[in-house]
């Protein structure tokens, strides 16, 4: 298991493509400091309808990282969210291109990536804002190899 907080940094393999995660990325995700309670995170998930939560330390770093499917081994809400979050955060920039967060994706089989600038939180990108830029009318990313 990695290290509380390891994060793995996602980086561009190509030239500047035309949709970053900037773009599509949902700016100021809902987060939940490392001493919340799976309770709490539940009802986080519920009140905000997501299916996923960066857990962060109070520089607002990303430590972790909690979904719904890790909710399902918890049958109490007075469990710490630091048991059962993910401690490996797949990490990319806004800048990165989505054709690279995509890609980072799909090799590691997870559904959301962490956003961040320098080391501070700035967005969360999941699958469904990675199908935005395919449901567009015309998408270059769709065009390139």
């Amino acid at each position: 298991m990695a290290p509380l907080g390891h994060t793995v940094a996602v980086t561009s393999q190509q030239g500047a493509s035309i949709a970053t995660v900037g773009d599509i990325m949902t700016r100021s995700p809902m987060a939940l400091a490392v001493d919340a309670t799976v309770g709490d995170a539940r009802r986080a998930m519920l009140d905000h309808q997501v299916s996923a939560l960066p857990i962060i330390d109070s520089r607002t770093r990303p430590v972790g990282i909690l979904t719904n499917t890790d909710l399902v081994s918890s049958v109490t809400d007075n469990v710490p969210v630091a048991v059962l979050m993910a401690n490996q955060v797949l990490t990319c920039s806004g800048d990165t291109s989505v054709r690279d967060a995509a890609r980072t994706m799909r090799t590691n089989r997870v559904h959301h990536l962490v956003v961040v600038d320098g080391e501070a939180l700035v967005g969360m990108l999941s699958v469904f804002d990675l199908l935005e830029v395919f449901e567009s009318p015309v998408s270059p990313e769709l065009d390139q190899d």
